[in-house]
């Protein structure tokens, strides 16, 4: 899988395990330093406006 066909700022994403049920917009993407290839996304609610933490990029599912 390409670094590119995960995810990008402003993606609308639900989490696959955690915040079941809400829908997130991705408002930051970064690399990680010990493997460049795995990206960490940073969320913000689209329904409390309530931010996340840093998660790995392949917890999320793009749904728009």
């Amino acid at each position: 899988m390409k670094i590119n066909d995960l995810v990008k700022v402003g993606d609308l994403v639900r989490y696959k395990h955690r915040y079941i049920g809400e829908q997130f917009v991705v408002v930051a993407v970064r690399t990680n330093r010990s493997s460049p290839k795995r990206l960490k996304v940073r969320c913000v609610s689209a329904k409390t406006l309530k931010g996340t933490r840093w998660s790995w990029a392949s917890t999320v599912s793009v749904l728009a």
